[in-house]
């Protein structure tokens, strides 16, 4: 990825990551957000690689954490700044789309789709754990990740499940080998209340 000159704009940067697939309510966030979630060591890590003056591809990032604390959002903002930053083509898939995605394989378009994902500059992935899980799936899964890991490109990752949990179910072992690699991954272990229980939108 190529550091951009200019730089875009936060809104410009917004408008990008709904193109390239997320829900709008995610491209919502602003580092205000940061600030009132993380502690100081979290926040200061995330800055470091995501949101200050960037001038390297940053690594990937494995969010975990309860559900509804606000992952999502998180993963939102760092997609905002890689697109602010950097000339990128990245892609946005969640559980439930990957999982529709490779039941309909055989068809062309979704397995462009698929090789699409496999190659992107940054690869967005919200609810790692929470699909169907078959095993044609889960083979389909583990060679997006493992392509993107043998070439080293940044992938960003959502999951209810800390990495030593998602080694524990069956079909995940391989995948979370690879998340667990410091020089392809920071780990977030996001905590923190459910905010849609209490009707909030950072969900």
């Amino acid at each position: 990825m190529r550091v951009r000159n200019p730089i875009l704009t936060v809104e410009e940067g917004r408008t990008r990551i709904v193109a390239a697939g997320f829900y709008p309510r995610y491209a919502e966030g602003s580092w205000g957000f940061i600030n009132e979630e993380f502690s100081t060591p979290i926040r200061d890590a995330l800055k470091n690689e995501f949101f200050g003056d960037i001038t390297r591809e940053p690594r990937g990032c494995f969010i975990h954490g309860a559900i509804g604390v606000g992952k999502s959002m998180l993963l939102g903002l760092i997609a905002q700044s890689l697109m602010r930053t950097f000339q990128a083509n990245i892609k946005f898939a969640s559980a439930a789309m990957l999982e529709d995605l490779f039941f309909g394989f055989r068809d062309t378009a979704k397995k462009q789709q698929v090789e699409a994902l496999r190659t992107c500059d940054a690869l967005f992935l919200d609810d790692l754990g929470t699909e169907y899980g078959s095993e044609f799936s889960m083979t389909g899964f583990t060679n997006i990740i493992e392509y993107r890991y043998a070439h080293h490109k940044p992938t960003y990752i959502t999951c209810n499940h800390a990495v030593h949990v998602l080694a524990e179910i069956e079909g995940y072992g391989r995948i979370a080998s690879r998340l667990n690699q410091s020089d392809w991954m920071l780990h977030i272990h996001y905590q923190g209340s459910d905010k849609r229980v209490r009707g909030s939108r950072n969900a």
